[in-house]
């Protein structure tokens, strides 16, 4: 007769046999996560904010450029 596993004993043997399955094949061990709004100091949800407005930020001024050198007929290029 078998015993009824926790919850938590159920996930601990899927991670070993996950981890057993990835050393047969050669793959890597999993990485942690990156929660990189920690290192700032700020909440997730602030980080996601602030990255989608700079997002939007640099398509508007990647436009604004294109528009710009299309009136002008102009390119940007170093000259001395």
């Amino acid at each position: 007769m078998q015993t009824r596993l926790t919850p938590s004993e159920r996930r601990e043997r899927a991670r070993l046999r996950s981890e057993r399955y990835r050393r047969a094949h050669g793959i890597m061990p999993r990485k942690p996560a990156q929660k990189p709004w920690l290192a700032e100091g700020i909440s997730r949800s602030t980080w996601y904010r602030r990255r989608a407005k700079a997002g939007e930020q640099a398509a508007l001024a990647a436009a604004t450029a294109a528009r710009w050198r299309r009136s002008t007929g102009s390119t940007i290029s170093s000259q001395s």
